[in-house]
């Protein structure tokens, strides 16, 4: 495995993050299209992409959210890539920059499936959200920017 890490800035290298999405999101757990692409996918994201020899196999979204805030979501990461550190690996380079341009703090919302991966990092785990939805269970992940 050689991972690259990639800030997705141009529309080819969003549809590396797009990509992950698909296959990982919409195809294994059957989530519409219309439910993991929300009207936060826009061309002022932030989106994270790693690289395996150039092919995308995990990524993370940030987008500005109030004052000094970012949100992060949408960490993805291809099921043949899982455990191995991919997810932690593109929240921590998402952070990159950020303590620089004065904000300080970022929360999001997460699925179950992931919760180890939020603990691990230190985050604090709030408020569990409704869901028609028993697989997409939201709960709120709030980070202060030492994570680096």
């Amino acid at each position: 495995m050689s991972i690259q890490v990639m800030r997705a800035v141009e529309t080819w290298q969003q549809a590396g993050a797009y990509y992950v999405r698909i296959q990982a999101m919409s195809r294994q757990y059957h989530i519409t299209l219309r439910e993991e692409f929300d009207d936060h996918d826009t061309p002022d994201a932030k989106y994270i992409v790693l690289l395996d020899n150039d092919f995308p196999v995990a990524t993370c979204r940030l987008y500005e959210y109030g004052n000094k805030a970012m949100m992060l979501g949408r960490v993805v990461v291809l099921p043949e890539y899982r455990s191995k550190g991919l997810g932690r690996q593109a929240v921590l380079n998402a952070y990159v920059g950020f303590p620089a341009s004065g904000i300080y703090f970022t929360w999001g919302i997460s699925v179950p499936m992931i919760l180890r991966v939020w603990i691990v990092m230190e985050f604090s785990i709030g408020t569990v959200y409704a869901s028609s939805s028993t697989l997409l269970m939201p709960f709120s992940i709030f980070a202060p920017w030492r994570h680096r």
